[in-house]
């Protein structure tokens, strides 16, 4: 018997004729689909032969990068660039242009790393050999060490899948979406981090460290470390005397300089210009000399440039101090890095040439200031007479250099501690927004200082230029704009009679005073309106000769609030003569007394002297005297009537106006002088001697001074007998209570008159001198 063949265990596959060939069509086809499929190592698999071919497979499956493409470090460097030039276009990054290179290149192959396709770098031209940063770490990187903003994560997750689609086009979804959304993860936490960690640095650690530092448990400095090491926030520690103690990582990189080459230097002998050196050294100041009138939370901001070797070039800081809270003694100071922001502001918000701001920032800042608030904020527009002409016989550099010492002048004035300021241009006009005032006074010196200041000539090159400036003041309230502040200033600042009128304050009255200073704002405000309306008023105080009769009189300008109270100018006196109003009030002055003297002669008498006083630097603006000239000699003013007086103070040295002084007697309309307060603080020896006086006049105090001496009264006869040699009546003041003193031609007589009661006066016999 033959053995038959063996039999199979199993069925054997064979083709069935009958299966249509339709369906191996379709299962070939699927076998393709399952091939194409990720293929996942087994940890199950055991067999090494298996192990490697399935460990190859996945390795062909996860290579993204197809046949002939291959990736340099030029690859990684040129999209860096592209990555660094998107960011910087829309934000600041404190990294310099110099070291970008290197650092997004390396941050673009990290990338390409992460998502398959690695970059060598065997000549180290991306940084130190190491492990490249995870996507996660640099998303967090750029968020919270470079600051960049929210609005800058869109941008870099557009770039990442562009970087992902150009170089790495085989890269699966599923290895794009991770990659990116890691980069996100760490952007989005680094982002929350550093907005919890200024927040923290802004509110515990500045002005008021920590809750420590009024507990004796340790250093100030190991206190200070501990309450701001961490943040990204630059943050410094400063002595009583300005010098830094400590400074956290962030502020030691920001000043490019190390803590141990940092102690004991002050800001002031970081900052690369004198101006700001000196800005920085008056703020420190006025926190270390304030007293009860500012708050315990008082605060300097402050901006200055530095140089360092560690950053290229000069950057812009802005430095908020504040004196330390606690028992800790000394100064707390918060950096910020402004650099980029000047860089724009430079070649579009500020004229390069002057400093100052353009019309379209300064009104876009002024904008948003007004939102914010519009508490304690005022607005001085400074215009400049003659500036037109100025502008067409001046060459371009020198009109750039006058503007810029006027804003170098402005700067100078500036008190960081009392309030903050914005400084443009508008047309022929200078603004200067003054807001986060600690109080009211603060504006009223500010203005004397500048009136003041912008008094002395400009000197540039071989020219001497005045700028006879004319200020206007105007306080914000609620819904106002620029343009409305802009209107009020503007509305006293305009004189159709060729805009004489060289300082002007206005101010709206919306609240009770609530201060002396305050209520002598509100008084300008009241006085600007009265000069507008032409409602000023006019009383007498007589003078009179030994015997009673009355030889002058010296107008006293007054109005009537809207209270009915009276007001006199004399109240205001001094502000008003540095904001100006005093010498807008002068020509209504005069033409008031011009009207009285032509009713007090119509009826044949002799009209008195008219005594206009001239105090402070008035006498020094060429064109009031032109109007006050003009009007003498057209207002039917007998001649030698006019009789201005001027304080000795004022002629001290030998001024400009003495010449012109000298003229008056002489000109059309006879105008007599007068000077006052001689021997008081001082004695123009030039004016003195040289002016042909008609009066000269010694204060009451001075009389007593020079009848109390151990020569006894010899002194006050010297004076006397000095004043006769020169021509002029003496004049002196009365004390209430006692009689005139002997020796004198004329005194002051106590209290004002009406003009009714000066014309009643002069109409009675042997009342008039």
């Amino acid at each position: 018997m033959t053995p038959s063949a063996p039999r199979p265990t199993s069925p054997q596959p064979r083709r069935n004729t009958g299966v249509p060939a339709s369906f191996h069509d379709r299962a070939a086809a699927l076998l393709a689909r399952i091939s194409a499929f990720t293929i996942a190592a087994d940890d199950r698999i055991s067999d090494p032969v298996a192990a490697a071919d399935v460990a190859a497979a996945v390795r062909e499956a996860r290579t993204p990068a197809p046949a002939g493409l291959v990736l340099t470090v030029d690859d990684a460097i040129d999209f860096g660039h592209r990555w660094y030039a998107a960011l910087t276009s829309d934000a600041y990054l404190q990294i310099h242009r110099r070291f970008a290179e290197q650092q997004f290149g390396r941050w673009t192959a990290a990338m390409l790393t992460a998502f398959g396709a690695p970059v060598l770098d065997p000549h180290r031209r991306l940084g130190p050999p190491g492990d490249l940063p995870a996507p996660r770490g640099i998303g967090y990187e750029l968020a919270y060490v470079h600051k960049l903003p929210a609005a800058a994560l869109g941008t870099c997750v557009a770039l990442l899948s562009d970087l992902a689609a150009e170089y790495t086009p085989g890269a699966s979804r599923a290895t794009r979406t991770a990659v990116v959304g890691a980069f996100a993860s760490g952007f989005g936490e680094g982002l929350q981090e550093r907005v919890r960690d200024e927040q923290t640095a802004l509110t515990s650690a500045f002005l008021h460290l920590n809750p420590a530092t009024g507990r004796e448990d340790g250093p100030a400095a190991r206190r200070f470390r501990a309450a701001v090491a961490d943040t990204v926030t630059a943050v410094l520690a400063l002595d009583e005397h300005g010098g830094i103690l400590e400074a956290n990582t962030t502020a030691q990189n920001l000043l490019g300089a190390t803590l141990a080459a940092l102690r004991g230097r002050t800001l002031a002998e970081l900052a690369m210009c004198a101006d700001d050196a000196e800005q920085i050294t008056r703020a420190a100041e006025a926190l270390r000399t304030a007293g009860a009138d500012l708050p315990g939370a008082a605060q300097a901001h402050v901006e200055f440039r530095i140089t360092s070797a560690t950053h290229p070039g000069a950057r812009w800081l802005t430095a908020t101090l504040g004196r330390a809270g606690g028992t800790q003694r000394g100064y707390s100071v918060v950096l910020e890095d402004v650099t980029f922001l000047r860089g724009l502001e430079r070649g579009i918000d500020i004229e390069p040439s002057t400093g100052l701001l353009t019309e379209q920032a300064f009104t876009a800042q002024t904008a948003r200031i007004l939102t914010e608030s519009r508490d304690r904020i005022a607005l001085l527009t400074i215009r400049l007479s003659g500036w037109s002409h100025l502008d067409h016989v001046l060459p371009q550099e020198l009109r750039a250099g006058l503007l810029s010492q006027l804003h170098t002048r402005i700067r100078a004035a500036h008190d960081p501690v009392r309030h903050r300021q914005l400084v443009g241009r508008r047309g022929d006009e200078v603004l200067v927004l003054l807001y986060d005032l600690t109080d009211w006074s603060t504006v009223i010196h500010l203005v004397k200082q500048l009136s003041d200041w912008l008094r002395d000539p400009v000197h540039l090159d071989a020219h001497q230029i005045r700028l006879h400036p004319r200020i206007g003041v105007a306080q914000a309230r609620p819904a106002d704009t620029l343009d409305d502040l802009l209107r009020r200033a503007r509305r006293a600042l305009h004189d159709p009679a060729h805009a004489r009128v060289p300082w002007i304050h206005v101010d709206p009255v919306t609240q009770p005073a609530t201060g002396d200073d305050r209520h002598r704002v509100e008084l300008l405000a009241e006085l600007t309106s009265v000069l507008e309306a032409g409602t000023l008023g006019v009383d007498y105080q007589p003078i009179c000769t030994p015997a009673g009769a009355l030889a002058a009189v010296w107008p006293q300008p007054y109005w009537l609030s809207g209270t009915g109270a009276r007001r006199e100018l004399a109240e205001i006196a001094e502000l008003a003569e540095h904001t100006g109003l005093l010498a807008a009030a002068l020509p209504h002055v005069l033409a008031t007394a011009a009207r009285d003297t032509t009713r007090w002669t119509a009826a044949g008498r002799v009209a008195p002297a008219v005594l206009l006083g001239l105090p402070g630097a008035t006498v020094h603006d060429d064109a009031l005297l032109d109007t006050l000239t003009a009007q003498a000699a057209d207002s039917g003013l007998p001649v030698g009537c006019l009789h201005l007086a001027i304080p000795a103070r004022a002629l001290t040295g030998a001024p400009a106006v003495l010449r012109r002084l000298r003229e008056l007697p002489t000109g059309p309309a006879g105008i007599r002088l007068a000077l006052t307060e001689v021997l008081d603080d001082h004695v123009p020896i030039e004016a003195f001697t040289t002016v042909p006086w008609a009066m000269i006049g010694l204060t009451a105090a001075t009389v007593t001074a020079l009848t109390t001496t151990p020569a006894g009264t010899t002194p006050l006869v010297a004076a006397l007998t000095t004043i006769r040699a020169f021509g002029a009546q003496a004049l002196t003041d009365v004390t209430e209570g006692r009689p005139p003193h002997r020796g004198f031609d004329l005194h002051h007589a106590h209290g004002t008159i009406t003009a009714d009661l000066v014309h009643t006066l002069l109409s009675a016999p042997g009342t008039r001198a």
